[in-house]
């Protein structure tokens, strides 16, 4: 046992841009200690949106395709824009992109986007 009596905790799965407070208490045999004061709040950081799901394409008349495609989670940021790309080369070598505006940004996750 070293002689620094820190002690670190690692949390997963905490709530991108919200702020958490902590308390800590020490048990032994005898029992409990009371509560530390509370510290806090810490903001956790950003992170990117999730990748779109269920993405499909519908042939349409006249050489056109829609895409459809599910909307990702995007942790209290709004989705400014989607990106498409598209090839017929199947791994998508030298693609052809189109940037579309999120013209619904209040919609719930795993809306279907047209």
């Amino acid at each position: 046992c070293s002689s620094d009596l820190s002690k670190q905790l690692k949390l997963n799965d905490l709530q991108p841009l919200h702020d958490y407070y902590f308390q800590v208490r020490a048990v032994s045999p005898v029992g409990h200690s009371d509560w530390s004061l509370r510290a806090g709040p810490f903001k956790t950081m950003m992170q990117k949106p999730d990748k779109p799901t269920g993405v499909k394409g519908i042939a349409l008349e006249g050489g056109k395709v829609r895409v459809e495609f599910k909307t990702p989670e995007s942790y209290r940021l709004p989705i400014e824009k989607f990106i498409v790309k598209w090839s017929e080369d199947p791994l998508l070598r030298d693609p052809l992109k189109k940037e579309v505006p999120h013209t619904q940004p209040n919609c719930p996750v795993g809306t279907t986007i047209v």
